[in-house]
């Protein structure tokens, strides 16, 4: 029975995919050997760089619309990636 790490909590995170896992175990990385500041930063670092990464590889294209009087074109954003599905938190 741990007290500090919640272990259904760990295996839900490493549900999200590898990159969930890695800012995961980054933050407890620098948080464990560093210090807790310093661990959270290098979480957020890490998870602001994944994220330039997914964003600088989308493309958007814009074409008319037929029928719209007050929003002539619409915005179509790809991603080389599927979406991430969300869940409840109960």
């Amino acid at each position: 029975d741990f007290k500090l790490l919640n272990v259904p909590e760990v295996i839900k995170i490493t549900s999200y995919g590898r990159s969930g896992t890695a800012i995961f175990a980054c933050t407890v990385f620098g948080v464990v050997c560093i210090e807790l500041l310093t661990g959270i930063l290098m979480g957020l670092g890490l998870s602001a760089a994944i994220l330039m990464y997914r964003m600088s590889q989308s493309s958007s294209t814009c074409e008319p619309r037929a029928n719209a009087s007050n929003c002539p074109q619409r915005l179509l954003m790809q991603t080389s990636r599927r979406p991430p599905q969300l869940r409840r938190f109960r």
